[in-house]
């Protein structure tokens, strides 16, 4: 019977165990016996070391030594084991098994030849039931040019599990493990003499495949063969060769090949007969690679004559014959390719007379007497490479290396590819390829990054659309899309790419007349309970007040707290994000206050609301006005909603007649304002405004509300919120009604308003461009509590930049959203915030009396180098900044690419 077959090149002796004969037969290369070693109980896996020869005692659980020299018995080296089948040298050391295959009982096994006694350690945790190595866990190395490697197999298991490990610490450490469908009843496994790679033989597929060691995947090289391969053996000698044996009756028994060049066998042999077929592991070769060792006969294991056929292998080719030609590369066509390379340094003894390409997989041939040619008759959708053989006089020499792979295509290309940039997305179209051939089942369309190809995106129909919204992109990266058509599984030809396109962050705004979705006193939007002490309350907001009930980022809200019982502030952040360390609405108790909040939306189109009263029963009602809502990408490729940020001014101010009538605002009262034109708002092209809206020397308490002029009815919301003699800001976003009219509503009493414009959103009709909204869960940048900050004194322009990972001014943001609060001020003062740059305009953005504390939205425009100005009239104050969005690169004309940022400030300073 058969058990092992192992060469030792110091000695040139071929070893062959036999478990049934208790037997190990030492040949020569001739396969002479010189002798047999007899009393090796159940002999089967072998292993070298140096002149020592180790031999597995199944039967006895123990491990034999063998001097090489004298081949004879030098005694055991460990025992104990339970029927250890194999051993291999790894690192400096030993491996085997111990255990019951069939109770998937086996255990990787080390041993320390080198210690006295030797020292053996059982590892319970390296073959498990994951990796399938406790069922008949079997070996492979190659300690010459990958010595810490060992690889590890399920021997009759199917499809295989193989697992690499890494000995170098003496411990064998687990570094991938791969159940490799693609392997039926794996029998036998050979590392490559380079160490990368090994090759399989098993009983499916038929043929000897190639594989990676980095992580155990195919690298494409299959070996072809016939029924049942079963053994493999590798040599770097004669160019490195692999010889694969097989237990096919009626086919070949064995074929041999240079490593990496599966062409055409070098040798291929069949022993006759139906029982010489090979017994898995059952080939070896001389270390010269001149001759292969090959057993035929018996059973694996079991009973049965056994043979050594030495097998001779073709050497190098013969002097005088050309070298293998160069740079062969291959460029794909329709069901062909184009193959090209370059002639060989070295002829020869004579002038190179022809050339032969051949394809893998296939075998396809074509000769040519130059050094370009066409391969017809290759599958499309199939992975070729090809090698080139140069023959002259003498015959015919080494191949070539193989060329890049290529894939024959289908089809032709599309055409008229054409992308449109979105937010984390792109808009690609095209036209089909002409005259196809046949039915197209569908495209893949592939961004790329330069020359680098990302993932590509497959659609299909019947037929399929000519068009794709290619989600996933980064913002601020700049990308063309390739196109290919696909007919079954088959790609056609790749497209030209299209124009180059880069994404921006952000969505559209769309303005809407304002419409209540909260009241917590009337269960408008939820229960008729007012807000309580440390609760936080979901809010739905996606479908609610004509906000869609998907493709919503962000949402514009005009929120007010009131019937407040305690001082507390208010905060409005995504659900299922952490509550931030911000707030929208600071209130003290019995007051009514509005803020105008632009906030993300979180989970399940929800924002959460969280009060925070200075007393513990403290509570507080609350209401949303929703005025506008911010989309996504793939709504977002539209012309209207693009925001165009300005240098703040003032367009309307009813105590002097700017804008409008120089007359309060009566009770019950409306005034009209037209914002074409104003403050550098265009005079056509605008959906919304941005405004910070002030009343100021109220008669009563009262509310206001600015709306569309051309709103069918007055909405049942608010924007302003008042006292009698107060002077109250709040940041307004309203839809503009036709002629670019609004609407200002005072409820009671008289009051003067004024209105100072920040920036406008395009209309569908505009072709100005603009920027996009992204929202973000809030968090605080500034706060001048902060005793190394300080307050803010009157009289002065404090300046800050805003500055990326890398400490450089952060680009891809035209404006900031941000709640400002002042809070502890001295003295009555406004706070005015502008781009840097412009003088100091003539504006407000909050308006406050000593000690109070004001929160109001403010939507600034970034200067010069990411810097925002920031002026406090009188006093001194305190001021807290918490950003909530920002609005990115104008379309459609980008700027650089935008860095990945984390916002931070320079200190604050004085100017």
């Amino acid at each position: 019977s058969f058990g092992r077959i192992l060469v030792d090149p110091a000695t040139s002796h071929v070893f062959v165990s036999s478990p049934g004969s208790s037997e190990i037969f030492v040949l020569d290369y001739n396969g002479t016996v010189l002798k047999t070693i007899t009393g090796e109980a159940g002999a089967w896996g072998m292993a070298l070391s140096g002149s020592t020869l180790y031999v597995v005692l199944s039967t006895a659980g123990t491990i034999e030594k063998i001097d090489t020299g004298t081949l004879t018995d030098s005694g055991m080296l460990v025992n104990g084991l339970v029927r250890p089948t194999d051993i291999f040298l790894a690192g400096s050391k030993l491996w085997t098994t111990t255990g019951n295959c069939g109770n998937w009982t086996v255990q990787l096994v080390s041993i320390d030849p080198a210690t006295n006694p030797p020292t053996v350690v059982t590892d319970p945790n390296a073959f498990t039931a994951n990796n399938s190595l406790s069922y008949c866990g079997t070996f492979a190395s190659n300690p010459t040019s990958n010595p810490n490697l060992l690889l590890a197999w399920d021997i009759g298991l199917s499809p295989a599990t193989i697992t690499s490990f890494d000995v170098s610490t003496g411990t064998a450490v687990q570094q991938a493990s791969v159940w490799e469908g693609a392997l039926g009843n794996l029998q036998d496994v050979a590392v490559n003499p380079d160490g990368t790679h090994f090759i399989t033989a098993s009983g499916a597929p038929y043929e000897f495949d190639e594989w990676k060691v980095s992580d155990l995947s195919q690298d494409g090289v299959i070996y072809a063969a016939k029924t049942y391969p079963d053994a493999v053996a590798t040599t770097a000698g004669n160019g490195g060769l692999m010889g694969g044996g097989l237990n096919g009756i009626y086919n070949e028994d064995f074929y041999a090949y240079q490593v990496g060049n599966p062409a055409a066998p070098m040798a291929k042999v069949d022993f006759g007969g139906t029982t010489n077929t090979v017994p898995d592991r059952g080939v070896a070769f001389r270390p010269d690679g001149s001759s292969a060792f090959v057993v035929s006969g018996g059973v694996s294991g079991g009973g049965g004559p056994v043979v050594v056929n030495v097998v001779p292998i073709p050497l190098v080719p013969p002097a005088g014959s050309p070298g293998a030609p160069t740079g062969v590369t291959a460029s794909p066509g329709i069901a062909s390719a184009s193959v090209s390379w370059t002639a060989p340094v070295d002829p020869g003894n004579s002038p190179v007379t022809s050339y032969t390409v051949t394809s893998s997989p296939g075998g396809i041939t074509v000769t040519t007497s130059s050094t370009s040619t066409l391969v017809n008759g290759l599958t499309p959708g199939v992975s070729y490479t090809f090698t080139v053989t140069a023959t002259n006089a003498t015959g015919t020499g080494f191949p070539s290396a193989p060329s890049n792979a290529v894939v024959p295509w289908a089809c032709g290309p599309p055409t008229n590819v054409s992308a449109t940039p979105g937010d984390t997305a792109a808009y690609v179209t095209w036209l089909p390829p002409a005259n196809p051939g046949s039915p197209i089942t569908g495209y893949r369309v592939t961004p790329y990054v330069g020359a680098t190809a990302q993932s590509p995106t497959t659609v299909s129909g019947a037929p399929p659309p000519t068009n794709l919204v290619v989600t996933g992109l980064t913002n601020g990266t700049t990308y063309t899309f390739v196109v290919a058509a696909i007919i079954n599984t088959a790609a056609g030809q790749d497209s030209a790419p299209s124009n180059a396109v880069t994404p921006l962050q952000g969505g559209n705004y769309h303005p809407l007349t304002p419409a209540r979705i909260l009241d917590t006193r009337s269960a408008i939007g939820g229960p008729t309970q007012p807000l309580t002490n440390g609760e936080v309350r979901l809010v739905q907001i996606t479908g609610q007040g004509l906000v869609p009930s998907s493709g919503v980022s962000a949402v514009v809200l005009n929120v007010t707290v009131t019937g407040t019982t305690s001082p507390g502030y208010l905060t409005v952040y995504p659900a299922g994000v952490a509550r931030p360390l911000a707030s929208n609405l600071n209130f003290v108790t019995g007051e009514t206050v509005p803020n105008l909040v632009e906030v993300a939306i979180g989970t399940g189109g929800m924002v959460n609301m969280f009060a925070q009263f200075g007393s513990a029963s403290g509570r507080a009602d609350v209401i949303f006005d929703v005025a506008g809502w911010v989309g996504v990408a793939t709504n977002s490729i539209i012309k209207d909603g693009l925001y165009n940020p300005l240098t703040p001014a003032r367009i309307m101010d009813t105590r002097s007649g700017v804008g409008v009538p120089k007359a309060p605002v009566g009770p019950g009262q409306t005034v009209t304002l037209n914002v074409f034109g104003a403050g550098q708002v265009p005079a056509s092209g605008v959906s919304a405004v941005v405004l910070n809206v002030t009343v100021t020397g109220p008669t009563a308490a009262s509310y206001l509300t600015v709306y569309p002029a051309d709103a069918p009815q007055r909405p049942t919301a608010s924007n302003l919120n008042f006292s009698a003699k107060e002077t109250v800001p709040n940041r307004v976003i309203v839809k503009v009604g036709a002629g670019g009219l609004v609407s200002f509503y005072n409820a009671a009493g008289s009051v003067q308003v004024i209105a100072d414009v920040g920036g406008w959103f395009t209309d569908s009709t505009s072709t100005v461009g603009g920027t996009r909204f992204s929202g973000i869960v809030p968090f605080r940048i500034l706060d001048t509590r902060d005793p190394g900050i300080g307050p803010l004194y009157g009289g002065y322009t404090n300046t800050f930049q805003l500055l990326d990972q890398n400490n450089n001014p952060v680009t891809g943001i035209s404006a900031l959203v941000m709640n400002v609060t002042v809070t502890n001020p001295t003295v009555a003062s406004y706070l005015t915030l502008w781009p840097d740059g412009p003088p100091l305009p003539p504006v407000s953005d909050l308006n406050f009396s000593a000690g109070e504390t004001v929160p109001n939205l403010v939507v600034v425009k970034l200067g010069s180098n990411a810097t925002i100005d920031l002026y406090n009239a009188l006093g001194r104050t305190d001021v807290l900044l918490d950003i909530v969005g920002f609005y990115g690169q104008s379309v459609p004309a980008p700027s650089r690419p935008m860095a990945p940022f984390s916002l931070r400030l320079v200190p604050l300073h004085r100017r």
